[in-house]
């Protein structure tokens, strides 16, 4: 179990420090709308990423004991 949450952990923790930083920025820059341009960067690379590694390695599949 531990592995299957190191995703949403690791998620959680570094997306305060990105994202208020991120937030800040274009804050400052008067646009700070743009913060959900990145959070849709985000979420699209993860899908295309997801896409690239079932098609290398294959489908995920349940182990049988």
């Amino acid at each position: 179990m531990g592995t299957n949450f190191l995703a949403t952990g690791l998620g959680g923790a570094l997306s305060g420090l990105i994202y208020t930083s991120l937030y800040g920025y274009f804050r400052d820059a008067g646009n700070p709308e743009y913060v959900w341009f990145c959070l849709a960067g985000n979420f699209i690379l993860g899908i295309i990423s997801m896409f690239i590694f079932t098609k290398t390695v294959g489908e995920f599949k349940e182990l049988e004991h």
